[in-house]
């Protein structure tokens, strides 16, 4: 157990997420606090806090997933301000958020992140759909309703063994197949309670297993 008062203090009250990077350093996503490198004997071992008008700053406190991109770089999903970028050895951040520009994020408040091998980000909203970050070309692409998804807020998003990519969301869940490029039109198919699923799931609620097996938590059931 670590808090502000306990043997080895956590600053933090509130955990949003906790990330294992590939060098095995833990991260935590916190409410208000920022981004904290926590070690279980040590404690807080770097303490990463925005700052108002500091230069190469964290944008925003509220951190709400955590995913590994290249080496050295882990993406930050905010509350309210975009998804960020961060080097953890340059301690150097770099902001993506809505600017109302189609090569923009179409949502600020981030509920999921995904880094896939073909250098690929993909970016779970509230509201705003799915995002697809080309970190190649540094082009932004959005899927929404209008193009097949159940819903546009995306609490999940999790890939199989078969290259598709399933979300969760407020209306069941949805399994996506990008085309042959992230410019042609993805295959989209939903499952909702008419499929025996729960209707409305939650943010943070998911889980893939080492039997590759997916698992999504709702305000029910799983």
């Amino acid at each position: 157990h670590y808090s502000e008062d306990t043997a080895i203090p956590l600053s933090a009250e509130t955990i949003w997420t906790i990330f294992e990077d590939s060098e095995n350093r833990i991260w935590l996503g916190t409410r208000e606090k920022g981004l904290i490198q926590f070690d279980k004997m040590k404690g807080e071992v770097k303490y990463l806090k925005g700052q108002v008008l500091h230069r190469n700053n964290l944008p925003g406190n509220n951190i709400r997933v955590i995913t590994e991109g290249k080496k050295g770089q882990l993406w930050l999903g905010t509350e309210t301000d975009g998804i960020v970028l961060f080097d953890t050895e340059q301690e150097s951040f770099i902001s993506f958020n809505e600017i109302n520009d189609t090569n923009s994020l179409s949502n600020n408040n981030i509920k999921s992140l995904y880094y896939s091998p073909d250098n690929v980000l993909w970016i779970g909203t509230n509201g705003g759909g799915l995002n697809a970050l080309d970190l190649n070309s540094k082009k932004f692409f959005h899927f929404t309703v209008e193009d097949g998804l159940a819903n546009d807020v995306i609490y999940a998003i999790m890939p199989d063994s078969n290259g598709n990519l399933w979300l969760s969301s407020n209306k069941g869940i949805t399994r996506f197949t990008k085309g042959s490029n992230l410019e042609a039109s993805p295959v989209i198919v939903n499952y909702t309670n008419y499929d025996g699923l729960a209707t409305e799931f939650n943010t943070g609620a998911y889980y893939k297993d080492l039997d590759g097996n997916l698992y999504f938590g709702g305000l029910e059931v799983f």
